[in-house]
């Protein structure tokens, strides 16, 4: 028989649970394990779930600071690698965009960090911190910013690659829709004219 669809707290316990297990990966140093989590996430039958798990995990990347000077290194390239891999098949999600070029900022590779937040302003003008962001990519570029080396670096400039061809594709996600649900009572005079300037776009 066919399993019952997930509540709304069996889906909130699911995100959690591959953040937590994201997050023991980080700590155990486990790349391929990290790597698996967020590879689990496109097959999940919740896009939206899915999609909030990937931005909590990364930011849980993001704020992972082990000991050692590159000890955040390897999170940092496994975590953009996965984001890329995302993006590439659907580079329309501004919040993705925007994590993917923090983490090749911090990895020093400004070209294609650069990149992503242009197409984060251009998809979302109103992003709150892709202006800043893109600030900071130029000034870091114009002071000479250095470039990681050894096999980390050959990675990075990969991804940057991959970065810059993902920014040129970016775009609005298409067939999007939205409802509008109200709560009224003894207002039918009022309806037409609120509801009037919506027509066509709810």
């Amino acid at each position: 028989s066919a399993s019952a669809p997930l509540t709304a707290a069996d889906w909130r316990r699911r995100v959690d649970d591959a953040v937590a297990a994201g997050v023991a990966a980080l700590a155990a140093g486990d790349m391929p394990a990290l790597a698996a989590v967020y590879a689990e996430l496109p097959a999940w039958d919740d896009r939206h779930r899915a999609h909030q798990a990937r931005c909590a995990l990364t930011e849980a990347v993001l704020a992972h600071h082990p000991p050692g000077v590159d000890g955040w290194v390897p999170g940092f390239v496994t975590a953009a690698g996965q984001l890329l891999d995302v993006l590439e098949g659907e580079p329309a999600e501004p919040i993705v965009l925007n994590h993917t070029g923090v983490l090749l900022y911090e990895l020093l590779e400004l070209g294609g960090a650069e990149a992503l937040f242009r197409a984060v302003r251009r998809l979302d003008p109103g992003h709150p911190q892709a202006a800043s962001n893109l600030a900071q990519t130029r000034q870091r570029k114009r002071a000479g910013s250095p470039t990681l080396t050894g096999p980390y670096g050959v990675k990075v400039r990969r991804m940057g690659a991959r970065a810059k061809r993902v920014a040129m594709a970016a775009q609005p996600a298409r067939g999007l829709t939205l409802s509008l649900c109200m709560i009224v009572k003894d207002e039918e005079e009022m309806l037409p004219g609120c509801l009037g300037p919506l027509a066509g776009v709810v």
